[in-house]
């Protein structure tokens, strides 16, 4: 490999190095992609799947200059250019595993898989009359009242135990908030002469 004083690099090495430095310039791309949907407000299919097809390419030229890294450093050439392109194949993985990490995180998360604590907020519409609030839909069946907290001037004394469509909260003054005990989420708030 010695040729006087400079050192040949394998084609493996160069390979390596190649494969690195389009992983970096993959991964510029894919940072102005991002960018360019977040300022112009939409992610349009084309820019979904432009990123999608440049993150694939970015994923296998890191596996192929840390494979071809390894080889050619580790293995009896001890080629510089290979460690180089070994060692930002690994830092480039370990962005994407965090970057995968991240977005899973995020999906979970604004997907409303996960939910608050307490469980689920129960959908209910009330619709306000005069002086008093209709239950114009339930969501679930078997809501008890009793998981509601009625705050205002208003009479309560028709509701039953379950919440159903048609039931009237009267004699509303003021101003009216239910919120949900389990979650301590606010279902609504009404003003009232």
């Amino acid at each position: 490999m010695e040729m006087g004083n400079v050192k040949k690099h394998t084609t493996l090495g160069k390979i390596s190095l190649i494969s690195a430095i389009l992983v970096i310039i993959l991964f510029c791309v894919s940072i102005a992609i991002v960018f360019i949907s977040v300022s112009s407000g939409n992610a349009n299919n084309l820019l979904v799947i432009g990123s999608s097809i440049i993150s694939l390419l970015e994923f296998i030229f890191t596996l192929i200059a840390i494979i071809l890294g390894a080889i050619s450093f580790f293995g009896k050439d001890k080629d510089r250019y290979g460690l180089v392109a070994f060692i930002i194949g690994v830092v480039f993985i370990l962005l994407m595993v965090i970057t995968v990490a991240i977005a899973a995180t995020t999906y979970v998360y604004v997907s409303g898989m996960l939910s608050p604590p307490g469980g689920t907020i129960p959908n209910i519409h009330l619709t306000r009359y005069s002086d008093a609030l209709n239950v114009a839909f339930v969501s679930e069946p078997d809501l008890l009242w009793s998981d509601f907290e009625i705050d205002g001037s208003c009479d309560t004394s028709e509701l039953g135990i379950y919440i159903e469509e048609g039931d009237k909260i009267t004699s509303c003054t003021g101003t009216i908030t239910i919120t949900h005990k389990p979650t301590d989420r606010l279902i609504g708030e009404w003003q009232f002469e």
